[in-house]
C-alpha cells in the first residue's frame, strides 16, 4: 500500500481544522502520514490537533509563512507521494486512491483533478459553489506560466519530482503554490489529469482584492525568474517568447492601477522581448498604444475605467468582482 505524506500548513485555522483533518483521514486504500505544521498560530489550532488528532505529526514553528511551513513538512515527509492541503480546505472521498492509481498506471510525476468552491452561507455554514474543470492542453511549462490554475490540493506529487524541485520559494509569498507546480514543469514533470472533483476550496469574503499589489509583484518576479531559467538552460524559443510577452503584458495591465513601479518594470521586460509592444486587446487600447505608446495609452484607459466605474456606482450598477481562485488568500 502506497504511503502518502499529507502536508498541512496551518496559521490560525481553528474553525476549519476538524473538517480538514477529517477529510484527510477519510481517504481509504492508502497509508497516510499526516503532518501539520503550526505556523505560529495564536488560536486553538495546536490544542485541537494535539487533543483530538493524536495520530497527526504536529510540528510548531515561528510564524514564517506558508512556504517555510511546507518546506518544514517536506523535511519530515516519508511518503512516496506528497499531498499538500491548506488547513481550511478539504479533500473529497477517494481522492488519493483514485489519483495515485493513475500515477502508478502512467508513471507520471504529477496528477491533478477538478475542484469546487465552498462559499460562505448563512450562519457561517459552507455552501457548495461552482465546480471548476481545467485541463492542461499544451506544454505544461507554457500553460502554467500563462496562468493555468488548479487549486493546490487538487494535485498529488510523486516524491521524485518534489526532490528535483527542492523547495518552495520563500521570495514569492503570494503565489508560492502556483510557482511550485510551474517549477515541477520546468524540471520536466509529466502531468496527468483525472476527471472529477478532487478538492473543496473555501472562499473567505472577497479574496480577489486582498494584497493585490503584492500579487502583481510576485507575478512579475516569478516571470523574470522563469525567463532567466530558460536563458540559462536551452534558450528562449519562439513559443517561450510568446508566453513571456503575454505574461508581462498581463502583469502590466493588472498593475497599472495598484502599483505603478511594477507596471513600468513589466513594460520594460516586455519591450525587451517585443519592441513597441502594444496589447492585442481591447482593440481601442491596441490602437492607442500604437499611436501614443503603451504607457500613455494605459493612462488614458485607466481614466476611462475610473469614470465608467464612478458612473455605474452612481446608478447602482457597479459590477461585482468575479471569483478567481488564483487570488491571494
Amino acid at each position: 500500500m502506497s504511503l502518502v505524506s499529507v502536508i498541512i500548513p496551518c496559521h490560525n485555522a481553528a474553525p476549519f481544522l476538524r473538517q480538514t483533518l477529517a477529510s484527510a483521514f477519510a481517504q481509504r486504500g492508502v497509508e497516510l502520514q499526516v503532518i501539520l505544521i503550526d505556523d505560529g498560530s495564536t488560536d486553538a489550532s495546536g490544542e485541537i490537533v494535539t487533543r483530538e488528532f493524536p495520530m497527526v505529526e504536529y510540528i510548531r514553528t515561528a510564524h514564517l509563512g506558508a512556504s517555510h511551513a511546507r518546506n518544514t513538512g517536506l523535511h519530515a515527509a516519508r511518503g512516496e507521494f506528497i499531498q499538500f492541503l491548506d488547513a481550511d480546505d478539504m479533500l473529497v472521498e477517494n481522492k488519493l486512491p483514485r489519483q495515485i492509481a493513475e500515477l502508478e498506471k502512467t508513471g507520471a510525476d504529477v496528477v491533478y483533478g477538478d475542484w469546487q468552491y465552498l462559499m460562505n452561507g448563512k450562519n457561517g455554514e459552507p455552501v457548495p459553489g461552482p465546480i471548476v474543470v481545467n485541463e492542461l492542453r499544451g506544454a505544461p511549462e507554457l500553460e502554467l506560466l500563462r496562468g493555468f490554475f488548479v487549486a493546490f490540493h487538487a494535485y498529488v506529487f510523486r516524491r521524485a519530482i518534489v526532490e528535483r524541485v527542492g523547495a518552495f520559494r520563500t521570495d514569492l509569498p503570494i503565489i508560492q503554490d502556483a510557482r511550485f507546480v510551474l517549477d515541477c514543469a520546468l524540471h520536466g514533470a509529466q502531468f496527468v489529469y483525472v476527471p472529477g472533483v478532487a478538492g473543496l476550496y473555501r472562499m473567505h469574503g472577497n479574496q480577489i482584492s486582498r494584497r493585490r499589489a503584492e500579487f502583481v509583484q510576485d507575478c512579475l518576479r516569478s516571470a523574470q525568474q522563469v525567463e532567466e531559467w530558460w536563458r540559462a538552460q536551452d534558450g528562449i524559443s519562439p513559443a517561450r517568447q510568446a508566453a513571456l510577452v503575454q505574461v508581462y503584458g498581463n502583469i502590466a495591465r493588472m498593475s497599472y492601477a495598484v502599483d505603478r513601479a511594477t507596471f513600468f518594470n513589466a513594460y520594460r521586460a516586455v519591450s525587451k522581448l517585443e519592441p513597441r509592444y502594444a496589447p492585442s486587446a481591447p482593440r481601442a487600447l491596441h490602437v492607442l498604444a500604437r499611436v501614443l505608446g503603451y504607457p500613455r495609452a494605459e493612462a488614458i484607459a485607466a481614466r476611462y475605467r475610473q469614470a465608467k466605474h464612478a458612473w455605474l456606482t452612481a446608478i447602482g450598477r457597479a459590477p461585482k468582482e468575479p471569483l478567481h481562485a488564483n487570488a491571494p488568500r
